[in-house]
Formats: C-alpha cells, sequence, structure tokens
C-alpha cells in the first residue's frame, strides 16, 4: 500500500511543479526567473490535493484484497518460522 501511495504523491508534486512552472512562462516570465512558490501556505494546500489524489488511487477493494492475501500468507510464515525456534530452544 505505501509504494502506490508515494508513487502517486509524487506524480501530483511533479505534475503541480510542472504546472507551476508553465503558467509562468506563459506568462512572459524568462525561464531564469521561474521561481517556484515552497512557503508553508503554497506546500499545505497542495498536500491535501495529493494525499486525497493518493487516497481515491488506492482506496479500490481489489488491491485492498490483494494486500489483504499477501499480510496473511506472512503470518502463516512467520508462524511456522516461530513455531520452529520455539521447538529448536530459540537456537538456528
Amino acid at each position: 500500500m505505501q509504494q502506490p501511495c508515494k508513487q502517486i504523491i509524487k506524480q501530483c508534486q511533479h505534475a503541480d511543479i510542472v504546472e507551476e512552472t508553465l503558467v509562468q512562462l506563459r506568462a512572459g516570465k524568462p525561464p531564469l526567473s521561474v521561481r517556484l512558490d515552497t512557503t508553508l501556505a503554497a506546500l499545505h494546500n497542495h498536500s491535501m490535493h495529493w494525499l486525497v489524489s493518493a487516497y481515491k488511487a488506492i482506496n479500490k477493494p481489489e488491491l485492498i484484497k490483494k494486500v489483504h492475501i499477501v499480510l496473511c500468507q506472512m503470518s502463516v510464515i512467520l508462524t511456522c518460522i516461530a513455531g520452529f525456534l520455539i521447538v529448536q530452544g530459540g537456537r538456528f
């Protein structure tokens, strides 16, 4: 779940940077004068969009089921390993 969420956030960040740059260039600003707004207020406003986009992307039943299956399989494997270690007295 974490990897797709991070990827969506990075894509949204990139899209916002490109859009902000293009707006300034279209307004006639020379390329070397383009500056991105990195104030806390601007980042706060953008971050809400990034998080909502990530939520919408990962809030899908098929993705949740896939993660659940993987976690259940890992739980079974870890239970087997723990049982083996208990039988061995904690020795490898």
